[in-house]
């Protein structure tokens, strides 16, 4: 593979993709940064409202409330 088949894989120049579908394929990731700022932002107003200790330790406990429901939630589904 010479270096020019190389930069033309890498730029998507070669790929028989729709542009559109490559914009798509940045979407988790754009989504991921969305979450990661409000994930921040809850934290602060949290730690803010109830100190680091417990802001942050609440936090953490509504996530795991969240995972637990979805656990039982699936499980619920599977027994059906």
């Amino acid at each position: 593979m010479t270096r020019a088949d190389v930069v033309s894989h890498v730029s998507g120049h070669g790929t028989r993709f729709p542009e559109g579908k490559l914009v798509l394929s940045a979407l988790p990731y754009a989504i991921a940064a969305c979450a990661n700022l409000a994930g921040g932002a809850a934290s602060d107003v949290l730690v803010r409202r109830l100190g680091v200790k417990r802001g942050r330790r609440s936090l953490v406990q509504q996530f795991r409330k969240l995972l637990k429901q979805g656990e039982h939630e699936r499980q619920r589904i599977g027994r059906e």
